[in-house]
């Protein structure tokens, strides 16, 4: 009797903290990502820093990553970066970008 109550009582706290951690997106979050998706028209094929809202260690970049932006959708970014002699291309959520900075070449 008392495994079946606990078992009741760990599937709310299960679903509890899912309703918790479901991220939320408001309407400033969602121009944010508009206005990103707009100015990235300006920057395809050539050399941004990208800014990322929060470091985001699965793709190896902390804060930010300079690089070549190929190409874009509605939600990804696909950038390359020049590490040593190599291209390592990265994809990016569009929605984690804070800021998109032009590089001139000099």
């Amino acid at each position: 009797m008392i495994e079946i109550l606990l078992i009741i009582i760990l599937l709310v706290c299960l679903s509890i903290l899912r309703v918790v951690k479901a991220p939320t997106t408001t309407k400033k979050d969602v121009k944010e990502v508009i206005l990103i998706q707009e100015r990235l028209k300006d920057f395809v094929h050539q050399r941004c820093e990208i800014v990322l809202q929060e470091p985001s260690w699965m793709i190896d970049i902390a804060y930010s990553t300079i690089g070549v932006i190929q190409d874009y959708d509605d939600e990804w970014l696909m950038i390359v970066i020049q590490k040593s002699k190599k291209e390592i291309k990265k994809v990016i959520r569009i929605s984690q970008i804070k800021d998109i900075k032009e590089i001139k070449e000099k």
